[in-house]
């Protein structure tokens, strides 16, 4: 689901980020097309309409509340909710860059209808401003600014006598 990332891009005003976006998306269209074809995508669009409903994997919200009984119908609505609470929470969240990015790492993982368990480690980013904080919005962070990493003392080499 790139479009939580263009949003959350865009609620950040990360314009530069947006535009490698665009960029990175363009060149990962024209590799598709090249390989794929043109057909390959317009039968994969109904494929997307059919996933929504019928073909809700297991390890998805909508498998995991079809494995509590709910009818598909049902389930097949949970999806486009899980959507909609992300990018509010996007939008909310958008002065604190790194709890946002987070949110988007979720939304583009939980509000898929496809879930297997290779797909879970897509959500290891979500912990990434965590460990590498995010500056705000419009700014940058410089090398000067950054915090330097702690410097660990070196034990004395000990000499065997030999």
């Amino acid at each position: 689901m790139p479009i939580v990332f263009v949003l959350w891009l865009l609620v950040g005003r990360r314009w530069r980020d947006l535009g490698w976006f665009k960029v990175a998306g363009a060149v990962i269209a024209i590799v598709s097309l090249i390989g794929a074809g043109l057909q390959a995508h317009f039968d994969w669009i109904g494929v997307v309409r059919s996933t929504n409903t019928d073909g809700i994997s297991v390890l998805s919200l909508g498998g995991w509340l079809l494995g509590l009984g709910l009818p598909t119908q049902v389930a097949g609505l949970v999806l486009p909710m899980a959507l909609l609470v992300g990018c509010t929470l996007i939008v909310v969240l958008r002065h604190r860059p790194g709890m946002a990015f987070s949110v988007a790492v979720v939304t583009a993982v939980a509000a898929n209808p496809t879930i297997h368990a290779g797909s879970l480690i897509m959500l290891l980013p979500a912990v990434m401003p965590y460990a590498f904080p995010m500056a705000p919005s419009g700014e940058t962070r410089e090398e000067s600014e950054m915090a330097p990493l702690p410097s660990v003392e070196q034990p004395a080499r000990v000499r065997s006598r030999s």
